[in-house]
């Protein structure tokens, strides 16, 4: 448990790289806010995740959306 007690933000979770971040962090502990352009893919890893994540739709190439 690495990670217990810290908050993690991990963007671009709904496949790959990111998606192996978020299960990696949470399994160390962590407390993870996860964002992703589908919300879809996004729902589908939380509910696979324990800890109850929060989730965010996120573009980080469309300036102004990243105001959460």
């Amino acid at each position: 448990m690495r990670f217990k007690d810290q908050v993690v933000v991990i963007t671009g979770v709904s496949s790959g790289i990111g998606a192996a971040a978020a299960r990696r962090f949470t399994e160390e502990g962590a407390r993870t806010v996860l964002t992703a352009r589908n919300m879809e893919r996004l729902e589908s890893l939380a509910a696979n995740l324990g800890g109850g994540p929060v989730m965010r739709r996120l573009d980080v190439t469309v300036q102004g959306m990243c105001k959460m």
